[in-house]
C-alpha cells in the first residue's frame, strides 16, 4: 500500500517539474502573480467500513494462533471538511466524520450473521492535500494524521480508539469558480497483530471510508 502512497506522490511531482521546465523561459519574462488563494467549507455523505480479525495468543497450546473473530461492519456517516488552499497545486485540509446510523456487523465466521448495534464511529484528521488540477477536473492525495473512535453505547464490547498516519485519493469537479463536487477514498487505520486490552489475543484492525460531497470557495 505503501508503493501505491509514493507512487502517487511521484507522479504528481513530475508532472510539477515537466511542466515548470517547459515554461522556464516564459515565467522569467512575465510578472509575477500570485495564485489565488481561499478557504473553504464542504459537507459530505460517507460510507464507513471496518473489519476486526482477533485470534488466540497462547503459545504452547493447540488453540494458538486459531481465529476466534472476523467480523465486517459498516455504517453511514456525515462528513465536515474545512480548509485553506494555498495555491492550485495545494491545500490544507481538516475533516470531522461522524456516524448516524447503527452499525451494521457481519460475522464471516458463521455463514455471514448479520445484525445492528448501537455503536458510534467518527474520525478526526488534518491532511496536506496535493493537487494536480486538469482544466476544471481535478484529482488529489490525502496524506495526514488523525484519530479514530468507536463507541459502544450498550457496552457490550467496550470502546476503542487510536490515532495515527492516514491517507486518501481522490477526484474534484469544478461545477462554479466557488462551488466543487468531490470524490475520495481514505484509510483510516490499518493495524496487525495488535495484543487485546483484555484477554489474550491478537488483532487486526482496518478503518476506511468513501465519500462524496460539496465544497464552498470563499
Amino acid at each position: 500500500m505503501n508503493k501505491i502512497i509514493f507512487s502517487f506522490i511521484a507522479i504528481l511531482m513530475l508532472s510539477e517539474l515537466s511542466f515548470a521546465e517547459e515554461n522556464a523561459i516564459s515565467i522569467e519574462s512575465a510578472p509575477v502573480i500570485a495564485d489565488k488563494s481561499a478557504f473553504y467549507l464542504g459537507l459530505g455523505y460517507s460510507y464507513i467500513m471496518s473489519n476486526r480479525t482477533a485470534r488466540h495468543n497462547t503459545p504452547g497450546e493447540p488453540t494458538h494462533g486459531v481465529t476466534v473473530r472476523d467480523v465486517d461492519s459498516h455504517t453511514n456517516a456525515i462528513l465536515l471538511q474545512a480548509g485553506y488552499q494555498f495555491n492550485k497545486d495545494l491545500a490544507l485540509e481538516g475533516r470531522y466524520t461522524f456516524s448516524i446510523s447503527d452499525l451494521t456487523l457481519e460475522d464471516n465466521q458463521y455463514g455471514g450473521r448479520n445484525w445492528d448495534d448501537d455503536i458510534d464511529i467518527s474520525n478526526i484528521a488534518l491532511y496536506l492535500k496535493p493537487i494536480y488540477p486538469i482544466g476544471d477536473f481535478s484529482v488529489y492525495g490525502l496524506l495526514g494524521y488523525g484519530k479514530v473512535e468507536r463507541k459502544d453505547n450498550d457496552d457490550s464490547r467496550g470502546d476503542w480508539d487510536d490515532h495515527n498516519f492516514q491517507w486518501g485519493v481522490g477526484a474534484q469537479y469544478a461545477m462554479t469558480d466557488y462551488l466543487l463536487i468531490f470524490v475520495d477514498y481514505t484509510q483510516w487505520h490499518n493495524s496487525d497483530d495488535e495484543a487485546h486490552s483484555n484477554v489474550p489475543r491478537r488483532v487486526d484492525t482496518e478503518f476506511s471510508a468513501a465519500s462524496v460531497g460539496i465544497t464552498y470557495k470563499f
